[in-house]
Protein backbone atom coordinates (compact mmCIF):
# COMPACT_ATOMS: atom_id res chain seq x y z
CA UNK A 1 0.00 0.00 0.00
CA UNK A 2 1.19 3.49 -0.84
CA UNK A 3 0.10 6.84 0.62
CA UNK A 4 1.08 10.16 -0.88
CA UNK A 5 -0.06 13.77 -0.84
CA UNK A 6 -0.96 15.03 -4.32
CA UNK A 7 0.58 18.47 -4.55
CA UNK A 8 -0.89 19.42 -7.94
CA UNK A 9 -4.41 18.35 -6.99
CA UNK A 10 -4.09 20.13 -3.66
CA UNK A 11 -3.16 23.40 -5.37
CA UNK A 12 -5.84 23.07 -8.04
CA UNK A 13 -8.73 22.18 -5.72
CA UNK A 14 -7.41 24.31 -2.84
CA UNK A 15 -7.76 21.38 -0.49
CA UNK A 16 -5.23 18.96 0.90
CA UNK A 17 -5.62 15.94 -1.38
CA UNK A 18 -3.98 12.55 -0.88
CA UNK A 19 -4.08 9.20 -2.63
CA UNK A 20 -3.95 5.72 -1.19
CA UNK A 21 -3.08 2.92 -3.60
CA UNK A 22 -4.04 -0.44 -2.15
CA UNK A 23 -2.39 -3.63 -3.37
CA UNK A 24 -3.68 -7.17 -3.20
CA UNK A 25 -1.75 -7.86 0.01
CA UNK A 26 -3.17 -4.89 1.94
CA UNK A 27 -5.34 -5.89 4.89
CA UNK A 28 -8.42 -3.99 5.99
CA UNK A 29 -6.82 -3.08 9.35
CA UNK A 30 -3.88 -1.44 7.62
CA UNK A 31 -6.15 0.56 5.31
CA UNK A 32 -8.29 1.65 8.26
CA UNK A 33 -5.21 2.79 10.19
CA UNK A 34 -3.92 4.77 7.22
CA UNK A 35 -7.27 6.49 6.71
CA UNK A 36 -7.49 7.30 10.39
CA UNK A 37 -4.04 8.90 10.50
CA UNK A 38 -4.39 10.97 7.32
CA UNK A 39 -4.94 14.70 7.69
CA UNK A 40 -6.06 15.12 4.06
CA UNK A 41 -9.38 16.79 3.32
CA UNK A 42 -9.96 14.55 0.30
CA UNK A 43 -8.55 11.07 -0.23
CA UNK A 44 -8.64 9.06 -3.44
CA UNK A 45 -8.47 5.34 -2.74
CA UNK A 46 -7.41 3.07 -5.61
CA UNK A 47 -7.97 -0.66 -5.11
CA UNK A 48 -7.51 -3.75 -7.29
CA UNK A 49 -10.98 -4.59 -8.56
CA UNK A 50 -10.61 -8.24 -7.58
CA UNK A 51 -10.05 -7.42 -3.88
CA UNK A 52 -12.03 -4.19 -3.58
CA UNK A 53 -15.10 -5.73 -1.99
CA UNK A 54 -13.21 -6.83 1.13
CA UNK A 55 -12.44 -3.17 1.90
CA UNK A 56 -15.96 -1.85 1.36
CA UNK A 57 -16.93 -1.78 5.04
CA UNK A 58 -13.82 0.20 5.98
CA UNK A 59 -14.32 2.71 3.20
CA UNK A 60 -17.98 3.17 4.05
CA UNK A 61 -17.07 3.64 7.73
CA UNK A 62 -15.04 6.66 6.65
CA UNK A 63 -17.98 7.91 4.51
CA UNK A 64 -16.27 6.87 1.32
CA UNK A 65 -18.17 6.61 -1.97
CA UNK A 66 -17.39 4.52 -5.03
CA UNK A 67 -17.06 6.56 -8.23
CA UNK A 68 -15.21 4.55 -10.83
CA UNK A 69 -14.05 1.17 -12.00
CA UNK A 70 -11.04 2.14 -14.05
CA UNK A 71 -9.98 -0.19 -16.88
CA UNK A 72 -6.49 0.08 -18.34
CA UNK A 73 -6.35 -1.30 -21.88
CA UNK A 74 -3.06 -2.28 -23.52
CA UNK A 75 -1.85 -3.69 -26.83
CA UNK A 76 1.34 -3.99 -28.84
CA UNK A 77 1.77 -1.41 -31.57
CA UNK A 78 0.75 -3.09 -34.82
CA UNK A 79 2.15 -1.56 -38.03
CA UNK A 80 -0.52 -3.43 -40.00
CA UNK A 81 -3.27 -1.67 -38.01
CA UNK A 82 -1.62 1.77 -37.95
CA UNK A 83 -2.73 4.17 -40.66
CA UNK A 84 -2.19 7.90 -41.07
CA UNK A 85 -5.47 9.68 -41.78
CA UNK A 86 -4.93 12.79 -43.89
CA UNK A 87 -8.16 14.35 -42.61
CA UNK A 88 -6.96 14.14 -38.99
CA UNK A 89 -4.60 17.02 -38.27
CA UNK A 90 -2.65 18.28 -35.29
CA UNK A 91 -4.44 20.91 -33.21
CA UNK A 92 -2.01 23.48 -31.82
CA UNK A 93 -4.30 26.15 -30.39
CA UNK A 94 -7.21 26.18 -27.99
CA UNK A 95 -10.70 26.60 -29.42
CA UNK A 96 -14.22 26.41 -28.07
CA UNK A 97 -14.87 23.22 -30.06
CA UNK A 98 -11.76 21.63 -28.57
CA UNK A 99 -12.80 22.59 -25.04
CA UNK A 100 -16.31 21.22 -25.55
CA UNK A 101 -14.90 17.88 -26.71
CA UNK A 102 -12.52 17.83 -23.75
CA UNK A 103 -15.51 18.22 -21.43
CA UNK A 104 -17.39 15.51 -23.33
CA UNK A 105 -14.48 13.11 -22.85
CA UNK A 106 -15.09 13.21 -19.10
CA UNK A 107 -18.84 12.60 -19.02
CA UNK A 108 -18.34 9.50 -16.86
CA UNK A 109 -15.31 10.81 -14.99
CA UNK A 110 -15.19 10.57 -11.21
CA UNK A 111 -14.53 14.31 -11.20
CA UNK A 112 -17.84 14.86 -12.98
CA UNK A 113 -19.83 12.33 -10.96
CA UNK A 114 -18.59 13.42 -7.51
CA UNK A 115 -20.64 16.49 -6.43
CA UNK A 116 -17.64 17.73 -4.44
CA UNK A 117 -15.59 18.09 -7.62
CA UNK A 118 -18.33 18.86 -10.13
CA UNK A 119 -17.92 22.65 -9.90
CA UNK A 120 -14.23 22.24 -10.84
CA UNK A 121 -14.82 19.72 -13.63
CA UNK A 122 -14.67 22.07 -16.61
CA UNK A 123 -11.66 23.96 -15.31
CA UNK A 124 -9.87 20.66 -14.69
CA UNK A 125 -10.48 19.27 -18.17
CA UNK A 126 -9.63 22.62 -19.75
CA UNK A 127 -6.31 22.55 -17.92
CA UNK A 128 -5.63 18.99 -19.10
CA UNK A 129 -6.24 19.82 -22.77
CA UNK A 130 -4.15 23.00 -22.47
CA UNK A 131 -1.35 20.95 -20.95
CA UNK A 132 -1.55 18.53 -23.89
CA UNK A 133 -1.31 21.47 -26.31
CA UNK A 134 1.75 23.02 -24.70
CA UNK A 135 3.87 20.05 -23.61
CA UNK A 136 6.50 18.95 -26.16
CA UNK A 137 5.92 15.23 -25.58
CA UNK A 138 2.16 15.50 -26.19
CA UNK A 139 0.04 15.86 -29.30
CA UNK A 140 -3.58 16.76 -29.89
CA UNK A 141 -5.15 15.50 -33.11
CA UNK A 142 -8.53 16.68 -34.40
CA UNK A 143 -10.96 16.01 -37.23
CA UNK A 144 -13.27 18.78 -38.43
CA UNK A 145 -15.75 19.51 -41.16
CA UNK A 146 -16.84 22.91 -42.43
CA UNK A 147 -19.09 23.43 -39.42
CA UNK A 148 -17.30 22.16 -36.34
CA UNK A 149 -14.82 19.77 -34.81
CA UNK A 150 -16.01 16.16 -35.08
CA UNK A 151 -13.55 14.55 -32.70
CA UNK A 152 -10.25 14.94 -30.93
CA UNK A 153 -7.65 12.92 -29.05
CA UNK A 154 -4.67 13.86 -26.90
CA UNK A 155 -1.76 11.46 -26.65
CA UNK A 156 1.87 11.13 -25.67
CA UNK A 157 4.74 8.68 -26.00
CA UNK A 158 7.04 7.97 -23.07
CA UNK A 159 9.43 5.07 -22.53
CA UNK A 160 8.34 3.50 -25.83
CA UNK A 161 4.68 3.39 -24.72
CA UNK A 162 1.96 5.44 -26.40
CA UNK A 163 -0.78 6.76 -24.13
CA UNK A 164 -4.13 8.31 -24.95
CA UNK A 165 -5.23 11.09 -22.61
CA UNK A 166 -8.53 12.68 -23.60
CA UNK A 167 -10.60 11.25 -26.43
CA UNK A 168 -14.05 12.26 -27.62
CA UNK A 169 -16.28 12.17 -30.70
CA UNK A 170 -19.00 14.81 -31.04
CA UNK A 171 -22.48 13.49 -30.29
CA UNK A 172 -23.74 14.10 -33.82
CA UNK A 173 -20.76 12.29 -35.36
CA UNK A 174 -20.87 9.00 -33.48
CA UNK A 175 -21.56 5.70 -35.20
CA UNK A 176 -19.61 6.67 -38.32
CA UNK A 177 -16.34 4.89 -37.59
CA UNK A 178 -14.48 8.03 -36.51
CA UNK A 179 -13.27 6.47 -33.26
CA UNK A 180 -11.49 3.68 -35.14
CA UNK A 181 -9.97 6.18 -37.57
CA UNK A 182 -8.51 8.08 -34.63
CA UNK A 183 -7.09 4.91 -33.07
CA UNK A 184 -5.41 3.93 -36.33
CA UNK A 185 -3.97 7.43 -36.62
CA UNK A 186 -2.72 7.32 -33.01
CA UNK A 187 -1.03 4.01 -33.67
CA UNK A 188 0.68 5.42 -36.77
CA UNK A 189 2.03 8.22 -34.57
CA UNK A 190 3.25 5.72 -31.98
CA UNK A 191 4.90 3.60 -34.67
CA UNK A 192 6.68 6.66 -36.10
CA UNK A 193 8.26 7.23 -32.68
CA UNK A 194 9.26 3.55 -32.27
CA UNK A 195 6.78 2.91 -29.47
CA UNK A 196 6.31 -0.80 -28.85
CA UNK A 197 3.06 -0.74 -26.86
CA UNK A 198 0.11 1.56 -26.30
CA UNK A 199 -2.35 2.04 -23.46
CA UNK A 200 -5.56 3.86 -22.73
CA UNK A 201 -7.53 4.20 -19.50
CA UNK A 202 -11.30 4.52 -19.41
CA UNK A 203 -14.24 3.89 -17.13
CA UNK A 204 -15.55 0.32 -17.22
CA UNK A 205 -19.01 1.92 -17.33
CA UNK A 206 -18.13 3.50 -20.68
CA UNK A 207 -19.34 0.50 -22.67
CA UNK A 208 -18.95 2.13 -26.07
CA UNK A 209 -15.32 3.08 -25.45
CA UNK A 210 -14.47 -0.36 -24.05
CA UNK A 211 -15.98 -2.05 -27.10
CA UNK A 212 -14.07 0.25 -29.45
CA UNK A 213 -10.73 -0.47 -27.79
CA UNK A 214 -11.34 -4.21 -27.82
CA UNK A 215 -12.29 -4.06 -31.50
CA UNK A 216 -8.99 -2.27 -32.14
CA UNK A 217 -7.05 -5.09 -30.51
CA UNK A 218 -6.69 -3.75 -26.99
CA UNK A 219 -7.21 -6.02 -23.99
CA UNK A 220 -7.81 -5.10 -20.37
CA UNK A 221 -4.53 -5.24 -18.45
CA UNK A 222 -5.78 -4.06 -15.04
CA UNK A 223 -8.96 -2.90 -13.34
CA UNK A 224 -9.08 -0.62 -10.31
CA UNK A 225 -11.94 0.66 -8.21
CA UNK A 226 -11.72 4.30 -7.15
CA UNK A 227 -13.35 5.70 -4.03
CA UNK A 228 -13.40 9.28 -2.75
CA UNK A 229 -13.42 10.18 0.94
CA UNK A 230 -14.26 13.75 1.95
CA UNK A 231 -13.49 15.05 5.43
CA UNK A 232 -14.35 18.25 7.21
Amino acid sequence: MNYRVLEWDSRFFRKRVAQITVDAATGTDRLSECLGRSDAEVIYVFLPAETAEQHRSVLEAFSGKFYDRKATFRKQVDPAFAAWDLAIVEATTESEDLLQLAYASGHLSRFFLDPGFNEHFRALYAEWIRKALREPDSKVFALSDSRHMLGMVSLSVQDAVGRIGLFAIADDSRGQGLGMRFLKHCEAHYHSLDARACTVVTQKANIGACMLYQKAGYAIATEQDVWHIWRG
